[in-house]
């Protein structure tokens, strides 16, 4: 959550150039990045409780926003930290084309999810951006098509359950963005946009709120509102790679 919110507060300082934002952006990075060591050979723990785990929720986003403060500052010391995260994940969380989840004691633990893929292509693309590593652009394509040949059943994104699960799909529909507007980016695009209709189409009719798979009719009873933003998301994430390609 803290990644989140450095994330957050990079882009409020993006849009309003207002260096309260970058300032406290800052702040947040210096906090996470005390919880940077060598366990496990490098990497960010996931929580401050003492829970013995490192994964790609807490190392990607760090990933990129270190890579945007650097931009941002010029201060080589973010731009450091954004490489040696991202060599880490590499080297310990990746194995081409599946992002694997975290890293505790008992080693690596393979559960894929599409937050994960999501965070892991846009760290992947600022890298790339950055340093024009070729083989960083191929991380990114290579962990989306795998994500939507495994996490995205007959061309639609799975229902990844309630709580936190709820949202994570919106994470992976954010980047693909980014690579959709790139050269041969256009099967993202198609599928962004296959996606939207899915959920769109069977939003609930009684008030056209969209639920946990895209693929079935919304239930009729509660729907969690990170759910129901899901849905929204997508639709926002499709137009808005189409206005980027200038379609």
């Amino acid at each position: 959550d803290l990644g989140w919110f450095m994330l957050a507060q990079l882009r409020a300082f993006e849009v309003t150039k207002d260096r309260f934002w970058l300032d406290d952006a800052k702040k947040l990075h210096a906090r996470i990045r005390e919880d940077l060591d060598d366990t496990y050979g490098g990497g960010v723990w996931w929580k401050r409780d003492g829970t013995r785990f490192k994964n790609v929720p807490i190392n990607a986003p760090f990933v990129i926003g270190s890579m945007k403060l650097f931009r941002h500052t010029g201060d080589e010391r973010y731009r450091k930290d954004a490489l040696d995260v991202y060599a880490w994940m590499e080297r310990t969380l990746w194995t081409s084309p599946q992002v694997h989840d975290g890293i505790d004691d008992s080693g690596i633990q393979r559960a894929a999810y599409t937050y994960n893929h999501g965070t892991f292509i846009c760290a992947s693309l600022a890298v790339y951006d950055e340093t024009r590593d070729e083989s960083k652009l191929a991380n990114a394509i290579a962990a989306a098509d795998w994500a939507i040949a495994n996490l995205a059943p007959g061309g639609i994104m799975k229902d990844e359950g309630a709580g936190d699960g709820a949202g994570f799909k919106m994470i992976m529909t954010r980047y693909l963005v980014d690579l959709a507007v790139r050269p041969g980016g256009e099967k993202y695009q198609e599928f962004l946009d296959r996606n939207a209709a899915a959920a769109w189409s069977n939003r609930r009719q009684k008030d056209s709120i969209m639920g946990y798979d895209w693929s079935k009719p919304a239930p009729a009873g509660g729907i969690q509102s990170f759910t129901a933003a899901s849905g929204v998301d997508i639709i926002l994430q499709s137009l808005l790679a189409r206005k980027r390609r200038g379609h």
